[in-house]
C-alpha cells in the first residue's frame, strides 16, 4: 500500500502510473505506421476503382473477352493481358519467367583482375556470338568457336563441351593452349571437346591470319555439305563467300590434311556429311561469313526441288562483282574520322547492330562500340518557345492511367492537342503598370490583361 500510494513499486492489474496498461501503450506507439498503412490501403483501393469505373478500361476489356472468345485464348492469357494494362506484376509467371536474362559480361572483382583488358573484350564478344546464333535459331546438333587472343601468345578461347549457347557467358569460357592444354578453367567446369578442338587447332596452326573458328551445323548446311554438287553459286550470299573448300573425312587423324583442303585463301571450309567450318580474321567476319552460308544454303536446299536443269547459275564475273561489292568499305567511311576505311572490317557493322539489338534487350554484351549511329556532335538547344513548360509540365488526369498501355495510341490525339492548345489562343496578353488607389502613398503595380483578338 505504501509502494503504492508513492507512485513506486511497479503497476497494479497491468497499468502505469498514468493508468494506461501495457496493451494501450502499445496500440498508441503503433497509431503512426498503423495510419501510414491505412492511407496507402486507401490510396490503393482509389486507384482500383479509378480503374474499374474508367471507360476506356471498361471498354478495352469488353475487347479483350470478346477477342478471347473469337481466337480461343486461354483465361490465363486474358488474365496476363489485362494485368500488363494495369501495370500489376505477377512474380512467378510464365511471361516475367521468360524475360529473365544472363547477362553476358559478367566478369567482376577479383575474377575480373586476372584477365587483360584485350582478353575480357574478346570473352564478350565470342559469348555474344554464341547468343546470336541462339536467337537465330543456328544451335541444332554441337557448336564450337575458338578465338586467338593475341599472334604473340598461342592461348586460345573455347566454349566448353555440354554448355548451351544461351547459357554461355563471359566468364564460362575456357583457355587453352594450341595442344588443348587447360589454362583457365572457366565458371562452369566442364570440359573441353578434344575432337573439335583439334580440328580447330589445325586449322590456327596452318593459318595464323584466321583468329576466329566457327563449326556449323545448322541443318540445310549439313544437307548440302551432303551434296555432291556442293554449295553451287545460286545467289548472291553464296558469292559473297568466294572460294568454298570441300573436305572429306578420312578417320579421325586426318586433322592436318583438313587444314590442308582449307588451303591459303578459303575462309569457309564445307566437311562432308558433317556441315562446314566459317572462319575469320576477326569475330565479326567469321559469324558474317556464317550467316550469308545458313542463308545460301537454306535457299539452295529451296531450290533443289525445282530441278537442277531449271536453275541459273552465277557466272564468273557476277561472283566477282558481288564478292568484291561486300568486301568494299562504305562510302562515308572516306570522309568521316569515326568510319575510316582503314578501321571497317568485313561484317562489323552488322554485328555492332546485333550488338545494340542485345544490349537494348538487356544481355548486357560489353561490347565496345567502334562506329556510332548518331552524328557528331552535342544535341542541339530546344527552345522555350518551341517546347513551352506548360506543355512540358501536362499533367494527366485519372483517365490517363494508361498513357504507356495498349491503348496509349487511342488517346496520344486528344492529349497533344490539350498540351499545345493554349499555343494556338487567339488573345493576346499585354503587361499594364497601375497606380495603387485607396492610400496616400500609391505603387506601382503590375498587371497582365487578354485582349480578344477577332
Amino acid at each position: 500500500m505504501m509502494d503504492t500510494a508513492n507512485g513506486g513499486g511497479g503497476d497494479i492489474g497491468g497499468t502505469n502510473g498514468g493508468g494506461m496498461s501495457e496493451e494501450e501503450l502499445e496500440r498508441q506507439r503503433m497509431r503512426p505506421a498503423d495510419v501510414d498503412a491505412d492511407m496507402r490501403e486507401m490510396g490503393r483501393r482509389k486507384r482500383v476503382d479509378a480503374i474499374l469505373n474508367s471507360k476506356t478500361f471498361k471498354s478495352e476489356l469488353d475487347r479483350l473477352v470478346e477477342v478471347g472468345l473469337i481466337d480461343g485464348n486461354s483465361v490465363g492469357g486474358c488474365l496476363q493481358q489485362i494485368s500488363d494494362m494495369m501495370g500489376i506484376r505477377t512474380p512467378g509467371g510464365n511471361v516475367q519467367a521468360a524475360q529473365c536474362v544472363q547477362p553476358i559480361a559478367d566478369l567482376r572483382g577479383a575474377e575480373s583482375a586476372q584477365f587483360t583488358k584485350q582478353e575480357k573484350m574478346l570473352r564478350c564478344r565470342l559469348a555474344s556470338l554464341f547468343r546470336v546464333l541462339d536467337l537465330r535459331g543456328w544451335t541444332a546438333g554441337s557448336h564450337l568457336g575458338t578465338l586467338r587472343i593475341s599472334q604473340d601468345a598461342e592461348h586460345f578461347l573455347v566454349n566448353p563441351h555440354g554448355l548451351l549457347c544461351t547459357e554461355i557467358t563471359a566468364s564460362s569460357l575456357l583457355k587453352t593452349d594450341m595442344q588443348g592444354n587447360l589454362l583457365h578453367p572457366g565458371s562452369t567446369g566442364l570440359a573441353l571437346n578434344a575432337g573439335g578442338y583439334a580440328q580447330h587447332a589445325a586449322v590456327h596452326a596452318a593459318r595464323p591470319d584466321l583468329r576466329c573458328v566457327l563449326t556449323v551445323r545448322q541443318p540445310a548446311v549439313v544437307a548440302v555439305s551432303a551434296l555432291r554438287a556442293g554449295l553451287m553459286p545460286l545467289t548472291e550470299d553464296a558469292a559473297v563467300l568466294g572460294q568454298v573448300s570441300v573436305h572429306r573425312p578420312a578417320g579421325d587423324g586426318d586433322t592436318q590434311r583438313l587444314a590442308a583442303d582449307l588451303g591459303v585463301s578459303a575462309k569457309v571450309l564445307l566437311i562432308q556429311n558433317r556441315g562446314a567450318l566459317c572462319c575469320g580474321e576477326t569475330v565479326d567476319e567469321a559469324f558474317y561469313l556464317l550467316s550469308r552460308l545458313v542463308t545460301a544454303c537454306e535457299n539452295q536446299v529451296r531450290m533443289l526441288p525445282l530441278g537442277a536443269d531449271n536453275l541459273q547459275l552465277l557466272d564468273e564475273q557476277q561472283q566477282q562483282d558481288v564478292y568484291d561489292a561486300a568486301r568494299r568499305p562504305p562510302s562515308r567511311a572516306a570522309d568521316s574520322p569515326s568510319h575510316r576505311a582503314s578501321a571497317w572490317r568485313l561484317g562489323q557493322l552488322e554485328f555492332e547492330a546485333l550488338m545494340r539489338q542485345m544490349d537494348n534487350a538487356g544481355y548486357r554484351t560489353g561490347h565496345v562500340y567502334q562506329h556510332a549511329v548518331r552524328a557528331d556532335g552535342p544535341p542541339g538547344h530546344q527552345s522555350d518557345v518551341e517546347y513551352p513548360p506548360a506543355a512540358s509540365g501536362y499533367s494527366f488526369d485519372t483517365e490517363d492511367i494508361f498513357s504507356y498501355s495498349p491503348m496509349r495510341k487511342m488517346f496520344a490525339g486528344a492529349r497533344a492537342g490539350e498540351r499545345t492548345r493554349w499555343l494556338n489562343s487567339p488573345n493576346v496578353y499585354q503587361k499594364l503598370e497601375v497606380l495603387e488607389t485607396g492610400t496616400s502613398e500609391p505603387k506601382t503595380i503590375t498587371k497582365v490583361s487578354g485582349v480578344k483578338v477577332d
